[in-house]
């Protein structure tokens, strides 16, 4: 099984590529769908979330308050540091489970896409990464209109993740988009081709 680690900055477009790349038959397992899951009343993330910040994290409906987690998550660099000590083993852990079905399904390709692929070593699992790419100042304005924030809240956000410039030099295949989404399109599906290719 040949494997692709998808990632970029924050509101670079990711899960638009990754859409494409389902279109043309890829088997993408989302990291983020998998923290989302684990955050559910009663699964391991939300215990720890609990543990760590208390009570005042849930809603009256005994969910996560999601929004407030990541406000304190984004402001202090300490609690990313742990957050990312306790998800990130228990994310792994779901990612090979599926990688494996996937193999037993006799299944040739997998995407990890996963938004801190460099910052936490995941590009030892891929045999090659695409880094999607938009200009930082793209960036802030999609995050602004995606989130409801302001440009400081925006930038915050942006500046907590590895600088999308240092991901572009790390990474073998860099999708460009700010371009017309045809366009993008076309480009995933030439480097997703090339992907498939078998080495010779």
């Amino acid at each position: 099984m040949k494997i692709l680690g998808l990632t970029g900055g924050i509101a670079t477009g990711k899960s638009a590529v990754s859409r494409m790349l389902q279109k043309l038959g890829a088997n993408v397992i989302d990291t983020d769908i998998i923290a989302h899951n684990l955050a559910e009343i009663g699964e391991p993330l939300y215990t720890a979330y609990v543990e760590h910040f208390g009570e005042g994290v849930k809603l009256e409906n005994g969910e996560l308050n999601r929004a407030e987690i990541a406000k304190r998550i984004y402001e202090n660099e300490e609690e990313r540091k742990w957050i990312n000590s306790v998800a990130h083993p228990l994310i792994q852990a779901k990612v090979e489970e599926e990688i494996s079905r996937l193999k037993d399904l006799g299944e040739t390709n997998a995407v990890i896409e996963v938004p801190l692929l460099f910052e936490i070593g995941w590009q030892k699992f891929a045999d090659v990464v695409w880094v999607v790419y938009v200009s930082k100042e793209t960036q802030c304005e999609r995050l602004q209109m995606r989130d409801h924030i302001d440009e400081a809240a925006a930038l915050a956000k942006i500046n907590a993740q590895m600088p999308i410039d240092e991901k572009k030099e790390l990474a073998d295949v860099v999708i460009n988009n700010e371009y017309h989404y045809y366009k993008v399109k076309n480009e995933v599906k030439k480097a997703w081709r090339k992907f498939l290719k078998p080495t010779e």
